[in-house]
């Protein structure tokens, strides 16, 4: 099996500007849990292939932005069969152990440090481009949506998952986990930056599906009583493309 390809600069070639809001130390255990892998990754990477065209290509090249520790590398290669994955985050951690991830998966992926808001490669440079829970943790989510535009090929698709401000406001997420201390979107707000950033976002490329981890009572009201959630979504797809 192929080693993984992994970038990692030294401090005198890497500085994060401040473009983001590290996690806690619960958040990246978090992360590394099974209820992060299943119920948030997993089913995101479900909900936005389900939103892309039928019958279409496979993507050559996919980029996963925020990568984290690469628990979706496996889903997206079982989901859209790319030829080649590359996962960049900015935490160095998270990046060492994106390439353990990456390794045991064959040498399709390239891991590199990297900031969402200056990316070291080529304009057009992937067929699609994947991120998943990063903006809501960016200083600036234009600037990355922005960014996502200038390396997405002509015809290829951006895939967006996030959770949304009626979630983040939640007292337990705030406790629990760190994130800017700027206003957060709704879903609507969300769409709107995707095309604000050069996207086209059309109707059947935007979903806002209540997970029970989302919902402040865990979904126990929608499983044994049968009411569905009110008020503003939790969370948000959206698959776009270039306008």
């Amino acid at each position: 099996m192929a080693a993984a390809m992994v970038t990692l600069p030294g401090k005198d070639t890497f500085a994060a500007p401040g473009s983001y809001v590290p996690e806690t130390a619960f958040g990246a255990w978090f992360q590394r849990s099974e209820t992060w892998s299943r119920y948030v990754v997993s089913e995101a990477v479900d909900e936005l292939a389900s939103l892309l065209p039928a019958g279409r290509d496979a993507p050559a090249r996919v980029i996963d932005i925020g990568c984290g520790e690469g628990v979706a590398f496996a889903m997206l290669q079982r989901t859209f069969r790319a030829q080649s994955i590359l996962g960049i985050d900015i935490d160095p951690e998270s990046v060492r152990r994106a390439a353990q991830a990456a390794a045991r998966l064959g040498g399709n992926v390239e891991v590199r440090l990297a900031d969402a808001t200056h990316l070291d490669v080529p304009d057009g440079a992937f067929d699609l481009v994947f991120c998943h829970q990063v903006l809501h943790h960016a200083n600036d989510p234009s600037a990355v949506l922005r960014e996502c535009r200038r390396v997405l090929a002509p015809g290829g698709r951006l895939l967006v998952a996030e959770s949304c401000r009626t979630f983040l406001s939640w007292w337990p997420v705030r406790l629990l986990f760190r994130h800017p201390p700027r206003r957060q979107q709704t879903a609507s707000e969300y769409r709107a930056l995707v095309q604000e950033a050069g996207f086209s976002v059309a109707d059947a490329g935007y979903l806002t599906p209540a997970p029970w981890w989302s919902l402040r009572d865990l979904g126990l009201r929608r499983r044994y009583r049968g009411v569905a959630p009110r008020g503003e979504p939790t969370q948000v797809r959206i698959a776009a493309s270039g306008a």
